[in-house]
């Protein structure tokens, strides 16, 4: 939504439709540009987009997950999995 007349359009009805291509957009433009960077060798840049994941309990493996947040102030770092569970909520015949 990049203007106030989508911003109008939203309603009750829509609100879940709009949010689910929000997200899809969202994340589709991260994953475009990981690869673009990947394509370009700019490997450091990739890893700016990532976030840290500690084993926790001290034997199992740590990870490196590419962050998908769209709000890093209130939600810190989202991976693939959290990410698809927001869009599977948000499907159309799942409300």
């Amino acid at each position: 939504m990049s203007d106030i007349k989508d911003l109008m359009s939203v309603n009750i009805d829509n609100l879940r439709e709009k949010q689910h291509e929000a997200l899809e957009t969202h994340t589709l433009a991260i994953l475009k540009q990981v690869h673009g960077l990947l394509k370009a060798g700019k490997y450091d840049e990739v890893m700016k987009m990532t976030e840290e994941s500690p084993a926790g309990d001290g034997y199992g493996q740590d990870n490196t997950f590419i962050n998908f947040t769209y709000d890093h102030e209130a939600q810190g770092a989202m991976d693939i999995g959290e990410i698809v569970a927001r869009l599977r909520a948000l499907e159309k015949n799942n409300g």
